[in-house]
């Protein structure tokens, strides 16, 4: 008999885990579907109006039917209330709330939603899946409120507490929720971690959590928007540093793959593309990692600057490369005066990079006009098959969600964003760069011989696409 949140949900946490998914859920109720609006057409139309309230109106004086005096006291409407909760009669004429379906569309681009946490009962799990896909919201896992049998199996004595007991057990696969109801912030142990966006709310929430208010749609966009940017930048931070002694190792003398793919695609090809004679360049290397290439850089002449998010990796790369100037920088928010640089280099950075607007606007800004911008990318076309050696396609090309990836078999895993190919070319063209040279590597029969069991997608089709572009 299952009798512990920890029972009921360590499936599901498992199937997360392995799956290396992390992301938001969402509540269904008054924050994606206007029940309560809903609920307070019907009441005003069967039991009365004696203050002559809209249904609008109501609401935003008492928040929900539930708080209506005149209404909580009539046992007939309370009824309803009850039955209404349980029954799937009338629940796909309930509108979405406005803005959610917009909203979610958006905030699907910039982070993972994984499932819908919901105070709706089991009962009607089907119609609201129905619902959802009527009103184009994404299918995800539906977590929807356990019988009250089983609530008090887990001792538990409302909705609010089995969420809160359910997101503190699946943080951080579940890093947070969009939710309109203050009562889940308040059922929270004061120690959890993540990220509750509350909608319909303003001002702030004095309590100790990450309670994000939000009045309307719009704002919850926003607000996803800004926290997915700054938990982006931190965990790629705090991956690289944790991997930046295996990750040199790997770079120059592991077998691993991935030590394969920089010795023998990345830093030839890059190294050819980037000029030979560097004398008298000035030059930034945006996510220099352990310094590799900002070495080659120095030996053929250059005044190299690189920055990193790590600073692990920015210490590595003093030691590397000590003719070269290094410090912990943020590719969008470059501390260079404009027109600074004779050339910017990046070797397999901008798949980390959620908004390339930001960071080709930054790097246009720093160079000097005719000055360069090389740099190499994963081939966006590895998407499609998530790395299958069979080549069997798994992924959408066009799927915008993070995925996450390890670096030498290390466990720590490293958030990255797909982009399509044409997105590479699109912005930097919007941003007034010139393209100078495109690239996609080509396989060498040479690596057969060098490496057991090679993989035949290396083989057969490009890993690796290598641009230069000038600014206009």
């Amino acid at each position: 008999m299952v009798t512990t949140i920890e029972e009921y949900y360590n499936p599901l946490k498992q199937r997360l885990e392995s799956l290396g998914i992390e992301g938001i859920c969402l509540d269904i109720d008054d924050t994606l579907s206007a029940t309560n609006l809903f609920w307070a057409n019907h009441h005003i139309h069967n039991f009365g109006n004696p203050e002559q309230l809209t249904a609008e109106e109501v609401l935003k004086k008492y928040r929900y039917v539930s708080n209506v005096p005149y209404w909580g006291n009539n046992e007939v409407a309370e009824k309803w209330i009850f039955q209404n909760c349980e029954s799937v009669d009338g629940r796909s004429d309930v509108l979405p709330i406005d803005g959610a379906v917009e909203g979610v569309q958006k905030i699907e681009e910039v982070t993972t939603l994984v499932a819908y946490l919901t105070g709706r009962t089991q009962s009607i799990v089907e119609e609201t899946k129905s619902w959802l896909e009527k009103n184009g919201f994404p299918k995800l896992d539906i977590l929807s409120q356990p019988s009250q049998e089983t609530l008090e199996e887990m001792c538990l004595s409302n909705a609010y507490e089995w969420k809160a007991r359910v997101l503190e057990f699946l943080f951080p696969q579940i890093t947070g929720i969009i939710e309109d109801n203050a009562n889940l912030v308040h059922s929270l142990s004061p120690n959890y971690k993540g990220t509750i966006f509350l909608f319909s709310h303003t001002g702030t929430i004095d309590i100790s959590l990450d309670v994000i208010c939000c009045p309307t749609w719009n704002d919850v966009v926003q607000q996803v928007e800004k926290n997915e940017y700054h938990i982006g930048l931190n965990q790629i931070r705090s991956a690289y540093d944790e991997v930046a002694k295996e990750f040199l190792f790997t770079r120059t003398q592991g077998m691993e793959i991935s030590g394969f793919g920089h010795r023998e695609i990345e830093q030839p090809n890059m190294f050819i593309m980037v000029p030979e004679d560097l004398t008298n360049v000035r030059l930034l290397e945006l996510g220099c990692g352990p310094g590799i290439h900002a070495r080659e850089y120095v030996n053929r002449g250059a005044e190299v600057v690189g920055i990193d998010l790590s600073g692990e990796m920015v210490s590595l790369a003093k030691k590397i490369c000590p003719l070269g100037n290094f410090e912990v920088g943020n590719a969008y928010r470059l501390k260079f005066d404009d027109d600074y640089f004779d050339m910017a280099t990046s070797s397999l950075l901008l798949d980390h990079i959620q908004y390339l607007d930001k960071l080709f606007e930054e790097v246009h800004r720093v160079l000097k006009k005719g000055g360069e911008f090389i740099f190499s990318i994963p081939h966006p076309m590895l998407y499609l098959f998530d790395h299958n050696p069979d080549l069997r396609v798994s992924n959408s090309y066009f799927r915008s969600t993070p995925y996450y990836f390890s670096v030498a078999g290390n466990p720590t895993k490293i958030k990255a964003y797909p982009h399509q190919l044409m997105q590479y070319f699109q912005v930097p063209l919007k941003m007034g760069f010139i393209l100078r040279e495109f690239t996609e590597n080509q396989p060498n029969a040479q690596w057969q011989r060098d490496y057991e069991n090679l993989d035949r997608r290396y083989l057969v089709m490009p890993q690796q696409c290598f641009f230069k572009w000038v600014k206009g």
